[in-house]
């Protein structure tokens, strides 16, 4: 038994797979713990003179030795599943080395034993013996004695539990939550890919295993079978594919991107690479060190854990949220402000032959050029740093993902810019127009007056673009927020009140400075009165 567990590897690791090196690993270990198996010792009494590389998939292998004592008996050891070993055995050892012959009940009661093994989700690896007669040639080739025949004696089994990477059960929970599909793509039979499925979450424990197999579970040959329509159901519905090769994963990514579908995949074959060029997004996991992997992915994750996956996740969605925030603000003002100075510089009494830009320069509308610098600076720059310097929300990963073909600019934020400019537009052209016969207002009070209340809309208007109900509850944590926020609004102050020739300014009492807040409020009032107006599900356009 030890020289069949710790001679029987293969000496070259790049020739099996990272999963495979692990396997023999812990078997060694185990013997090693608890069979006192002793490697140099082995090693000492006996040389190998052949080897069999292991089958990736199998997980076998056979090996010849010769022990220091025997001239010309050479033992071969063989591993390898317990179905193609027991087939090859008449024989087997009991515990103190008798040697017994396999009868069929004996056959019978391994095979039921190895069953019970694979439904309590351990691998069953077999090992055999055999002993022939035969020389070492110079060439390095065994010259067996004539009629030689290998009769091979089951030496034993023993059962593998597979160990499950760190964070990868709370990684298919969080991916489930944010209704993210997992898939299982695996080499191994039906019965085991299921064992493991559950194991990490992919399928319920409450689901049969014929419920399991005929909805969820399918082999690479069935997706392979089926065509068309029938296959992109399938690919969609199934969680988990057994039996599976490389190209039955690359159809299993074509399939899901051809319903339109966004595709991760996280690498951990050889092979995979031209996977990363299928799928939308591929993960690499340093610890795989495979360099033509890692050159083809998209992700690195520095590391094993499937929790680094999942913050990837979280990211890239805060990213994508902060994204359409900023852009939601940016074009709130920006459409606000050109509306306003346009209409001011069409009505702006000039002749008709000069333009909006040729008012614009002028002085015709009432910002002055300091006063756009400050507007762009404090709305495109320091505003979207205040809303986007914090780690991404964790209720961002209970939302549906963003299908590929959805508009950046959903309904909702087209109901919210419209309806936010308009109301700057409609509440800055009356004080433009009216201000200085209405509300007996100088033109430079009325212009500052102007500018101030679009600035203070800008600050209200960013409540306006944080999600959720309780407001001030998601942002009383963010202190980098509120020391920006201050920091425009005292920057403001000081613009308005002290830097009158620098900006063109007028200074404002405490009344008007109480309009000027009271009037930006109003953004407050829009917007809830906005996020009360159903808007249709289907895209207004779906080019944005």
């Amino acid at each position: 038994m030890h020289e069949g567990i710790d001679l029987n590897t293969t000496s070259e690791a790049s020739s099996v797979l990272a999963g495979e090196l692990q396997t023999q690993k812990a078997i060694c270990s185990w013997a090693s713990q608890k069979l006192g198996m002793n490697l140099e010792q082995l090693k000492e009494k006996c040389s190998v003179l052949d080897t069999e590389n292991l089958d990736q998939q199998k997980k076998d292998g056979r090996i010849w030795i010769r022990r220091r004592k025997d001239d010309d008996r050479v033992h071969i050891h063989m591993k390898g599943s317990m179905g193609e070993i027991l087939a090859l055995c008449t024989d087997y050892y009991e515990e103190d080395g008798v040697i017994k012959d396999i009868s069929e009940t004996a056959r019978e009661t391994l095979k039921n034993i190895e069953h019970k093994m694979k439904n309590n989700g351990l691998h069953c690896i077999a090992y055999a013996h055999a002993v022939v007669l035969g020389d070492l040639q110079d060439n390095g080739d065994i010259n067996f004695h004539s009629g030689h025949q290998e009769s091979f004696i089951l030496i034993g089994f023993l059962g593998l539990r597979d160990q499950f990477r760190d964070g990868i059960i709370e990684f298919v929970k969080e991916c489930q939550e944010a209704r993210v599909y997992v898939k299982m793509i695996t080499t191994e039979d039906v019965q085991k890919a299921q064992i493991s499925a559950l194991g990490c979450g992919i399928l319920s424990s409450d689901s049969s295993y014929q419920t399991a197999v005929t909805d969820v579970i399918i082999e690479g040959r069935e997706l392979r079978s089926f065509t068309g329509q029938e296959r992109s159901e399938k690919a969609k519905k199934c969680s988990v594919i057994a039996r599976a090769s490389t190209s039955d994963k690359r159809l299993l990514v074509q399939c899901l991107k051809g319903s339109g579908h966004v595709v991760g995949v996280i690498g951990g074959c050889p092979g995979d690479e031209k996977l990363f060029e299928e799928a939308d997004v591929g993960f690499y996991l340093e610890i795989q060190e495979s360099h033509s992997m890692k050159e083809k992915s998209d992700i690195i994750i520095a590391g094993d854990s499937f929790d680094l996956i999942a913050k990837a996740m979280k990211w890239g969605r805060g990213i994508y949220n902060n994204i359409q925030i900023y852009a939601q603000f940016q074009l709130t003002a920006t459409m606000a402000s050109l509306v306003t100075d346009s209409i001011t510089a069409i009505f702006s009494g000039e002749p008709p032959g000069i333009n909006i830009v040729t008012s614009i320069s002028s002085g015709k509308i009432p910002y002055a050029a300091l006063q756009l610098l400050w507007v762009k600076l404090a709305v495109g720059t320091l505003v979207v740093v205040a809303l986007s310097v914090d780690n991404p929300a964790e209720t961002l990963m209970q939302k549906m993902p963003v299908e590929k073909r959805e508009p950046f600019i959903t309904n909702i934020m087209w109901r919210d810019i419209i309806g936010q400019a308009l109301c700057q537009i409609i509440i800055l052209l009356i004080i433009q127009f009216e201000g200085e016969a209405t509300f007996k207002l100088s033109g430079g009070e009325k212009d500052t007056l102007i500018f101030n209340i679009f600035v203070l809309f800008q600050i209200f208007a960013i409540f306006n673009t944080v999600k959720g109900k309780n407001i001030f509850e998601r942002l009383k944590k963010k202190r980098l927020f509120w020391m920006l926020l201050s920091m425009i609004v005292i920057l403001q102050v000081i613009m308005v009140e002290f830097l009158k020739k620098f900006a063109d300014t007028e200074r404002l009492n405490w009344a008007q400075w109480r309009s000027c807040i009271g009037i930006a409020m109003i953004s407050w009032l829009v917007g809830w009165l906005l996020r009360r107006i159903p808007v249709p599900e289907k895209p207004y356009l779906c080019s944005l």
